[in-house]
């Protein structure tokens, strides 16, 4: 499941505005903040896919901390009127893409991102934070990750211990001591960022610190004494807020479908040409020609007598197109042989399957439900096991049963994402075959370019038809229930729909790639033949040497030092060489180097490239560093803590319907990104 994403659309309005040259419409307005904000946006949309994010910026209201001290940021310059002009449009168009955007008068962004980020975590979300801004180091966790989405560097826990030297619950005393002269945290006099980091890793806090002040030696010591009241106020300047009371749920959060018409009036007078003229491409599922070609599709097919209902798929949306069908819960087994005898007989169903977790490794089959038409759905339910729960046939039994005709190569299934739903029967001992039509990667297919190909989501673009979510019969947050703990006669109606709506968008999409051959002969003979192939990949997994990783990573480990000690050496003088602040400081000031440039923050650039080009011993040292330090962090280490201890093998899970471009990516871990050019 993809993370939920908070981005700091402050920092995006602010790094774009200063990152590209100022272009202007023919009126003098000028965009690039918004040209390069909403690009960055949707980029990190693309390559996340979330289901749920918001968009953050500040307000011009003063907040809790400009009351406190008066010299709060008071370094900063005031907005150049080209960036303040452009604020209103940027606002517009986010929330026109269909995208949450919150601020709150009296509250910086951060407050509100820390706030969020820690609700999310509580309900078990992962979270990613899209920001430039250190302070909000603070809030990384197992489950809240950092990233610069202009950088693509993203931040775990490890990562700012390697770029700090301190851990992320250490960062806020780590500010304090340091100050930051643009927020006004003025900080410890003598005390920069070594020093803090040495204090903190010796006392582990300011409390630590100042409960042992009389054992710190020289000027630090007495600074450290001198400006107790200091530390205490710059400790709230410096800390997020995480509770504010904010009247947003998590479903508030939730992306919808974009306005089409007042992005078309936006793109219009903010000239943005390639974006207006991209509505009205034929693959835009938004568009007018998209969604009338769908129209015309299913209004072709032939009507159908009425007929009684038990249990009728109301229509939820505006101009429904999934239609009725009768649902039907299997409970007994007078109704499981009616069930099973049509199973047997039938050459081409609709499957899907209900479990306890979204990880496949460790889901097991709560029930499944099928279809055979757009008529009738079935639920059967196997181990619900909530408490009054009625009783359910026997899961063992009836697995033994449709075990032959799931393996049966001549019967063809239909399904959304069966790469999941044939990891559960394979789970159970059921190793699927007769993979025929696969509705997501039909949509992706169809429009590699679409933001989501959930079933949510294609449901709502092919059929306009609002599904039943999972959050409405599960609840959510920490109250969130498993499968097995929903009462049956939700549930039921829940996978029925799964099943009816998947038959249903199979009839549409199939006829949709009949009228473009090729693509249909790309689903039937590439993306579900390859969905098969990367099941099994999956399950076998991929064999690691434990020891040898273990071995690695300790010499990675002495090497790392060694480097440390050399560059150190050749520096003359002690430094964090993980911080690029501090190796730019060291390169371009202290030792004279030639070839420093300033990025627009007022910080050295040391990216490899610019390090490459120093005809210096101490840069090659440097590059080296950070090349075995990234593999001892994310691969050897990150590997040995991912993979399955019994089997000694790392599943990861490979996405077909992710990447406009149709490679495969990766995840859990992402083995796509192994660097092979190293001689390490």
């Amino acid at each position: 499941m993809p993370p939920f994403v908070l981005v700091d659309g402050s920092y995006f309005l602010f790094r774009a505005f200063h990152a590209l040259p100022p272009l202007t419409t023919s009126t003098g307005l000028q965009t690039n903040a918004i040209r390069g904000a909403i690009s960055a946006i949707q980029k990190l949309m693309r390559r996340i896919q979330p289901t749920h994010m918001a968009v953050i910026f500040d307000t011009p209201e003063p907040t809790f901390r400009h009351e406190l001290s008066p010299i709060y940021k008071g370094d900063r310059p005031s907005m150049p009127d080209e960036l303040a002009q452009q604020i209103p449009y940027l606002h517009a168009l986010i929330r026109a893409l269909g995208i949450p955007l919150h601020m709150l008068p009296g509250a910086e962004a951060d407050d509100i991102i820390g706030t969020l980020a820690k609700r999310a975590e509580a309900a078990g979300h992962q979270v990613l934070i899209s920001t430039g801004d250190k302070d909000m180091a603070q809030l990384v966790t197992d489950k809240v990750t950092l990233e610069d989405s202009f950088k693509d560097k993203p931040m775990d826990v490890n990562g700012v211990i390697e770029k700090f030297g301190v851990r992320p619950d250490q960062i806020i005393d780590y500010l304090t001591l340091m100050g930051d002269a643009s927020d006004g945290i003025r900080g410890v006099p003598g005390v920069g960022a070594k020093t803090a980091a040495k204090l903190l890793n010796e006392y582990g806090s300011i409390g630590g610190i100042l409960e042992n002040v009389d054992n710190i030696k020289g000027k630090v010591g007495q600074n450290l004494k001198d400006n107790v009241e200091g530390i205490a106020l710059d400790h709230q300047l410096a800390s997020i807020v995480i509770d504010l009371d904010l009247n947003i749920t998590y479903e508030d959060l939730k992306l919808t479908d974009p306005n089409v018409d007042v992005l078309r009036n936006l793109y219009t007078e903010l000239e943005f040409r390639n974006q207006l003229q991209s509505l009205d491409h034929p693959n835009n599922p938004n568009g007018a020609v998209y969604k009338q070609a769908s129209t015309q599709i299913v209004k072709t097919e032939p009507t159908t007598e009425a007929r009684p209902i038990t249990d009728q798929a109301q229509s939820t949306s505006d101009d429904d197109l999934l239609g009725e069908a009768q649902y039907h819960t299997i409970l007994t087994q007078a109704d499981w042989e009616q069930l099973f005898q049509r199973l047997s007989t039938e050459k081409r169903f609709a499957i899907d399957t209900e479990t306890t977790s979204l990880d496949y490794r460790v889901a097991e089959m709560v029930g499944f439900s099928v279809a055979f038409d757009a008529k009738d759905a079935y639920y059967v339910p196997l181990a619900h096991d909530y408490e009054g729960a009625p009783e359910q046939l026997n899961r063992e039994a009836i697995i033994q049963q449709i075990k032959p005709i799931l393996e049966d190569t001549s019967v063809e299934k239909i399904g959304h994402h069966l790469k999941y739903d044939a990891h559960i029967f394979e789970n159970h001992g059921i190793h699927l075959q007769g993979w025929y039509f696969d509705t997501m990667l039909a949509s992706y297919v169809l429009n590699s370019v679409a933001t989501r190909h959930g079933m949510d989501d294609v449901a709502r673009v092919y059929l306009s038809h609002l599904t039943t979510t999972f959050e409405q019969v599960a609840g959510k947050g920490a109250k969130q229930k498993t499968f097995n703990q929903i009462e049956i006669e939700t549930a039921a109606h829940y996978a029925a729909e799964d099943a009816h709506v998947t038959y249903r968008l199979y009839e549409v999409l199939d006829r949709k790639l009949k009228e473009l051959p090729e693509l249909s002969s790309i689903l039937h003979n590439i993306e579900v033949p390859v969905a098969s192939v990367l099941t099994r990949m999956e399950e076998n997994g991929i064999a690691l040497d434990l020891n040898f990783l273990d071995q690695l990573s300790i010499s990675f480990s002495e090497t790392i030092q060694d480097l440390e000690n050399q560059i150190i050496e050749i520096a003359g003088e002690s430094f964090n060489v993980s911080s690029p602040k501090q190796v730019g400081e060291v390169l371009f000031e202290k030792m004279g180097l030639k070839g420093g440039k300033k990025t627009a923050t007022g910080q050295y650039s040391t990216s490899e490239a610019i390090l490459e080009k120093i005809d210096h011993p101490i840069t090659a040292l440097i590059i080296e560093y950070r090349g075995l330090t990234k593999l001892k962090s994310t691969y050897t280490d990150g590997l040995l803590k991912q993979a399955n201890p019994e089997t000694q093998r790392v599943h990861t899970s490979y996405h077909q319907a992710l990447t406009a471009t149709g490679r495969l990516s990766s995840t859990d871990p992402n083995l796509k990104n192994i660097p092979v050019r190293e001689n390490t």
